[in-house]
């Protein structure tokens, strides 16, 4: 691999202007369309940074970067994700920024093929309902503060955004997966036609408005025959196949279950990005007891770990 090779006259105050009025993704194109598909300074100008200035302002952001002539086209035919990990060995330490930036290409790629994958594929989709089963924790000593583990969470305000929007997606695509599931549970039910529409009616996706510390509205199918009851379900969707992948739960989704107890469910979708993910259902607040504070009631069937804390004052 060869070297890295910086130039003072790069990091001049016209120069760093000119390199800081474009954003991370423009950059990360420049790099990997540079060194991936060999394109020239001209060429990235025009069709990444939509600029018609010889060339010279892709060079900057290239140059910034220590990528030279030399580096051009040095990663043809190879896969991104090998690059990367070529790139993560200690002999190319100089090369992690240049890797950060191909991170942030991979994720982007990644987002988008999951929303081409999502389109061709929604409408095969189904859930798999499995039974919960009780999960095995080992806790972790949470005094202790790990250096390294928090310098790899380090991350730029573009790529938490990237991540935030996929969340968001794979979210969306979880509640539309539980909402169509009970709505066909309810269409083969073995009840009145005129029963059927009225409770289809009143399934609803509330998603779209925060406060209410729940997802969907639905009814317990256990009591469709009898006096249909309804159930208020937080989706929590993930990409892993791993049934006991932690989730994050508010506090006001919390409270919420506490006051709606039996009639509260946490619904799990397991490997959304699969044809068929496996989807469970826990009531942790049909026992809860309204005399115990809120941290007792959650431990009393959660395994949980404070994750945010709030400051009301200091001793200092």
């Amino acid at each position: 691999m060869p070297s890295l090779e910086f130039n003072k006259k790069s990091f001049t105050p016209q120069r760093l202007k000119e390199f800081n009025s474009f954003n991370e993704k423009e950059k990360a194109e420049v790099v990997y369309s540079y060194l991936f598909k060999g394109l020239s300074h001209r060429k990235l100008e025009e069709e990444i940074l939509d600029k018609h200035n010889h060339g010279y302002a892709a060079m900057n952001i290239l140059h910034h970067y220590g990528i030279i002539s030399k580096h051009k086209y040095i990663f043809r035919e190879k896969s991104l994700q090998a690059v990367i990990k070529l790139l993560e060995t200690d002999k190319l330490k100089e090369y992690t920024t240049i890797k950060n930036l191909l991170e942030s290409i991979q994720n982007n790629q990644l987002n988008n093929n999951y929303l081409k994958n999502t389109a061709r594929e929604e409408s095969d989709k189904s859930l798999y309902v499995i039974s919960p089963q009780p999960t095995s924790v080992v806790k972790e000593d949470s005094e202790n503060y790990d250096s390294e583990e928090y310098i790899n969470n380090l991350i730029t305000e573009e790529d938490l955004e990237l991540r935030h929007q996929y969340r968001k997606r794979i979210g969306k695509a979880g509640e539309k997966l539980v909402l169509e599931y009970y709505i066909e549970k309810i269409k083969v039910a073995d009840i009145e036609s005129s029963k059927k529409d009225f409770l289809i009616s009143n399934i609803l996706d509330v998603s779209q408005i925060h406060g209410y510390g729940y997802d969907i509205v639905a009814y317990d199918l256990d009591t469709l025959s009898r006096s249909p009851q309804e159930i208020y379900i937080e989706v929590k969707t993930t990409k892993s196949k791993e049934l006991n992948e932690p989730f994050y739960l508010s506090k006001n989704e919390a409270l919420c279950g506490m006051r709606l107890g039996s009639r509260y469910r946490i619904g799990r979708v397991i490997d959304i990005n699969s044809s068929r993910p496996k989807y469970f259902e826990i009531s942790p607040f049909k026992n809860s007891n309204t005399e115990l504070d809120l941290i007792t009631n959650l431990e009393m069937t959660l395994e949980i770990e404070a994750s945010d804390f709030i400051v009301r004052g200091w001793k200092i």
